[in-house]
């Protein structure tokens, strides 16, 4: 790297079913978490969207069991491919109606066949654009299991080394899921969250709590600058310290596309390389 700081900007995507444009499920996942309202603003579509992968270095595609259907997720794959970005797998639980955010307690071979399974299909597809598989990350509460439960580690890495062991695994330092990469022999990448509201241990206010999301453009801005340079201001007023190699920003969240535009425009203007892993 030379001494010339570099991050990758990603975001989950994808996140469409049928003639549901993405990311309509932001209404049913906040339905999920016991909101009575749909989301305010209507889901991006179409050039919208095609703005927001511009910005990106690399993307999460749904792969199918939480949401993602064939058709769309070519047609993302073909805008990602063509903007050469880094193409990952963003597996879930087999939780099509709960948009997976709902833990199940799978048996670890049935949990390694599921997640190869998603592999597999987002792979092949990725393929035929053209494209080729960079990483692994997990969605909503596989992420979170994964993340404190050794066990659901363990499955996870299994079923990534199993598939291909050149896949980079996407997560948030410091947790169980972490630790397995690294046991395994795989190539971990840190992530952090620039609209998500920091505890003082380093973790996510949960999203059920009031302020765990950050809406406003430059506070989303300025917690993403700041997750680049090395810490962040947590819940409370106390400042933490983080490694970060992966920026994820959740353009379904209010606020998040304006903040995404004016934190690439600070991460530039300050020297730092946008740039996806693969080509770190």
């Amino acid at each position: 790297m030379n001494g010339t700081r570099e991050i990758d900007l990603n975001s989950d995507v994808g996140e469409a079913w049928g003639v549901f444009p993405a990311p309509q499920q932001v209404w049913r996942a906040e339905w999920e978490r016991g909101d009575t309202e749909p989301a305010s603003e209507q889901p991006l579509t179409g050039s919208a969207i095609t703005g927001v992968l511009r910005q990106l270095s690399s993307v999460n595609l749904a792969c199918g069991m939480h949401a993602g259907d064939p058709l769309s997720i070519q047609k993302y794959l073909a805008q990602c491919v063509s903007l050469g970005l880094g193409i990952g797998a963003h597996p879930s639980y087999p939780d099509l109606l709960g948009f997976g955010n709902r833990s199940m307690a799978l048996p670890p071979q049935e949990l390694v066949a599921v997640i190869q399974y998603q592999l597999a299909a987002l792979d092949g597809l990725t393929r035929l654009a053209g494209g080729s598989l960079q990483h692994v990350k997990l969605h909503g509460a596989l992420y979170h299991d994964a993340g404190q439960d050794p066990g659901v580690a363990v499955s996870v890495v299994k079923a990534v080394q199993e598939y291909d062991s050149s896949l980079l695994i996407y997560g948030m330092p410091d947790t169980q899921l972490h630790q397995e990469t690294e046991r395994a022999g795989l190539k971990f990448i840190r992530e952090g969250f620039p609209d998500r509201t920091y505890l003082p241990s380093g973790r996510l206010k949960p999203r059920s709590l009031s302020g765990a999301l950050i809406t406003r453009p430059n506070d989303i801005a300025a917690q993403g600058a700041s997750l680049a340079r090395g810490t962040v201001l947590a819940e409370g007023g106390v400042q933490i310290e983080v490694q970060i190699d992966t920026l994820c920003l959740h353009i379904d969240t209010p606020g998040v596309p304006q903040g995404l535009a004016l934190l690439r425009e600070q991460l530039l203007n300050g020297g730092t390389v946008i740039r996806r892993p693969s080509g770190m």
